[in-house]
């Protein structure tokens, strides 16, 4: 385990304590600014722009990537709203300001760009220097699962379901829930990394998936039936 690694992990650690603890508000100013002191910290430590994701020669095949699979998400996301279990499970909507926000500035800005720069860039690029790609897909997938348990246990993003709410047990079965969601999604991220070469090409899925659901839950509302009003009780 390198020094640049360790120090990665600090970083991330001590982000997530600001993102949920002592500064939450300001995660829009705290998680670009954790980003490229990331950068700062994998450059220092060797690793070329290639490495992590970030050189020119895969720049077009990470973008290409990064339209593609935004496509397909979206394809996804639309036969989803043709089926109604699909659009009753998708959660109460936002308002269309806060979606917008969420899918445009929230998601890019506060959550993609780092995670994508942490997880699929800098530590991505250390382990795979050392122990190749596939040891790399998978230990920053597991990486990236304990990185959401703050989240899970604030709530933060998708709500508890009411069952698992009010118990030890209940916030137990979430939390490791969540980080096994969330491990499983880290390994097809580093799927892509992998086969694309290219950060950015996860960071197009990654806001497809999150950004582009949030997008869903306020158009799947929008499509779901209204319940007629109770005819009137006879006297």
């Amino acid at each position: 385990m390198s020094a640049a690694f360790v120090v990665v992990i600090g970083l991330l650690v001590l982000t997530n304590l600001l993102n949920h603890v002592w500064l939450p508000k300001a995660y829009l100013v705290t998680c670009p600014m954790v980003a490229v002191v990331l950068v700062v910290v994998g450059r220092a430590a060797g690793l070329s722009w290639t490495e992590l994701g970030m050189g020119r020669s895969s720049l077009l095949k990470g973008v290409l990537w990064a339209v593609g699979a935004t496509a397909l998400v979206a394809l996804g996301y639309t036969v989803a709203l043709a089926l109604p279990f699909a659009r009753s499970a998708a959660g109460p909507p936002p308002g269309t300001r806060e979606a917008m926000f969420v899918a445009l500035v929230e998601v890019p800005f506060g959550t993609v760009l780092l995670e994508e720069v942490a997880f699929r860039g800098v530590l991505w690029g250390l382990v795979a220097r050392d122990h190749g790609a596939w040891a790399a897909t998978f230990a920053t997938a597991g990486l990236f699962g304990v990185w959401h348990v703050p989240a899970a246990l604030a709530d933060d993003g998708v709500s508890r379901p009411a069952r698992l709410t009010g118990s030890r047990w209940g916030t137990t079965v979430w939390v490791l829930g969540t980080v096994l969601f969330t491990a499983a999604a880290g390994v097809v991220f580093g799927a892509v990394r992998r086969r694309s070469g290219s950060v950015f090409a996860t960071m197009g899925l990654h806001w497809a998936t999150n950004g582009l659901g949030t997008l869903f839950r306020l158009v799947a509302a929008a499509h779901r039936p209204v319940r007629p009003a109770a005819a009137p009780q006879g006297p």
